[in-house]
């Protein structure tokens, strides 16, 4: 078992000599409150839209429906993609909030101060915490590219 919480990895901030910030794993209920957060948004955001938009996106995603279907009718097609990035479809701030779990920094690390990171300190932490989650490190290329 792994405890998502016991493992931080330290993030050096280039742009900023001598500081950096410690990430960790998110855990699996973390990252479920993440997906649904983005999905809210999502849904939200469909709601706001004309109903002639609405009905384009939907009849798109019946489409794909339905050709997943009549695929899985004729059988499995091999497929060589990779694994899915667990954090694909979270919602970016909710992923760093509980990604973040250390910095180097004087201030308190309160979620508010994770939202007021600056963009190059936010684009580097979440890099790492992409890469962090990656079903696939580097060097674990698929042989079928």
């Amino acid at each position: 078992m792994i405890v998502t919480s016991a493992t931080p990895v330290l993030v050096p901030l280039p742009h900023e000599p001598g500081q950096s910030v410690s990430i960790r794993r998110l855990s699996w209920l973390e990252l479920e409150a993440a997906r649904r957060v983005a999905a809210d948004a999502y849904f939200a955001t469909l709601e706001t839209m004309a109903p002639a938009v609405r009905d384009a996106i939907a009849a798109v995603a019946l489409a794909g429906q339905t050709a997943k279907a009549d695929q899985a009718e004729s059988g499995p097609e091999p497929s060589a993609s990779a694994p899915i990035n667990p954090l694909t479809f979270c919602d970016k701030r909710t992923a760093m909030r509980a990604g973040i779990c250390g910095w180097s920094y004087a201030a308190d690390l309160t979620d508010a101060n994770k939202d007021a990171l600056d963009v190059e300190t936010a684009r580097i932490v979440w890099a790492a915490l992409l890469e962090l989650h990656d079903p696939l490190p580097s060097g674990a290329a698929s042989t079928s590219r």
